[in-house]
């Protein structure tokens, strides 16, 4: 910080570590021998407009009066520029003292004077012993994007991407989290889940095996509740599809109009529970996606799985096993039957022997529903099985069909 006055913009989704990161950071400059001090502001989420250069005030405290104060001049945009003015000398003459760290967290629920107050400062800061760092997460609105693309390219600001974390350190960080004697299943099924986010990883290791931490569950809810109803139709037909949807399927199963249906997909990618996917949108995590889809009732979400089936079933090429799962959870057990059937003698004809067998036990469950392949559909099943290299399931699908 000698001599050179920085801008530090932390962005990453929620969860990754951006605060633990900044905590460290401010650790670092409260520990250094010069003396160096550290003032911190967050900002927060409020209906309406926010609070007026609220994380600044928050950072500078009672210094930060003159924000607020009026000096009585007609002149709107100089009184502005004033301000702007008083804010730079006064970090200038803290940092004359000691070097001097400014941290303004959640940035992207800052208000827009305060962000361009932030742009001011990284221009006019020079040789002041100041960093100025900011966290915003991922999800942003294009304003605020459009702002932080501006500033990340001035000499001075530095933009860090938080990623996931490998798979290696998301064990590493559970492990000191889970109680002694968890098994390796069950480190490995929180390694999975987590998907390397640090902060699901931390509750899903708290957590009962197989349950999603309430926490998530409710961060998730909050967002979807904020959205309109048609940005929320949207994610709840996403949610039926384990691996998002291209933007042409969705538009078969949500019935919108072209405009309304980009806005309502914009919407949701801006929430941050929808990311763009290929040609399509899926969610930013599975986690998300598993707290939306249990929220939905049970006759809705058949609905949503039935409206996926149909917009499948016209679509050239689909895959029947992924048909058949769809129906299935649609409550249309003929339609699933016959496309598990389908699935199972594709999978056959290209030698995918494991596939077949898990198809037609998904047929045999339904065959009660098609009673004219009983016999024959067990004898295919049989030899599919046998192929995959499961003898005892062969056994016995040869000997029902037998009886």
């Amino acid at each position: 910080m000698a001599g050179q006055s920085q801008v530090l913009l932390i962005t990453g989704e929620a969860g990754l570590g951006k605060t633990r990161l900044v905590e460290e950071l401010a650790g670092q400059v409260r520990s250094a021998a010069d003396g160096a001090r550290v003032r911190v502001g967050e900002s927060a989420p409020m209906a309406g407009a926010a609070l007026a250069y609220g994380p600044f005030v928050a950072a500078l405290g009672h210094e930060a009066g003159w924000l607020l104060a009026d000096d009585g001049e007609g002149n709107m945009l100089a009184a502005r520029h004033r301000l702007f003015v008083r804010v730079l000398d006064l970090l200038a003459s803290l940092a004359a003292r000691s070097p001097l760290a400014v941290v303004l967290e959640d940035l992207h629920w800052a208000d827009e004077s305060s962000r361009e107050l932030l742009t001011f400062l990284a221009v006019r800061l020079r040789t002041e012993r100041v960093m100025i760092v900011g966290t915003l997460r991922e999800e942003l609105t294009d304003s605020v994007r459009r702002w932080l693309t501006e500033l990340a390219h001035r000499p001075g600001v530095t933009r860090l991407r938080l990623g996931r974390m490998p798979d290696t350190e998301i064990a590493g960080l559970v492990a000191g989290v889970m109680p002694a004697g968890a098994s390796r299943d069950h480190v490995a099924a929180v390694v999975a889940a987590a998907d390397g986010n640090p902060l699901f990883a931390k509750e899903l290791a708290s957590a009962d095996p197989g349950e999603s931490p309430a926490s998530i569950t409710d961060a998730v809810l909050a967002k979807a509740s904020a959205l309109s109803a048609q940005a929320r139709a949207v994610v709840d037909q996403i949610s039926v599809a384990d691996g998002g949807m291209p933007h042409k399927l969705l538009a078969a199963t949500v019935k919108l109009s072209e405009a309304r249906l980009l806005t309502a997909a914009r919407a949701g990618v801006e929430s941050g529970l929808l990311a763009p996917a290929g040609d399509g949108y899926s969610f930013t995590h599975a986690l998300i996606r598993q707290a939306i889809y249990a929220r939905i009732l049970p006759s809705k979400r058949s609905l949503l799985h039935r409206r996926l089936a149909e917009a499948l079933a016209d679509r050239p090429g689909s895959d029947p096993g992924l048909l058949a799962r769809h129906w299935q959870l649609a409550g249309c057990p003929d339609q699933a039957a016959a496309a598990a059937l389908l699935a199972a003698r594709r999978a056959v004809a290209v030698r995918a022997y494991p596939e077949a067998k898990k198809n037609y036990a998904l047929a045999i469950e339904l065959a009660d529903r098609r009673p004219e392949t009983g016999p024959d559909l067990l004898e295919e099943a049989a030899r599919a099985a046998s192929w995959a290299g499961d003898p005892e399931r062969a056994a016995a699908w040869a000997a029902d069909g037998l009886a």
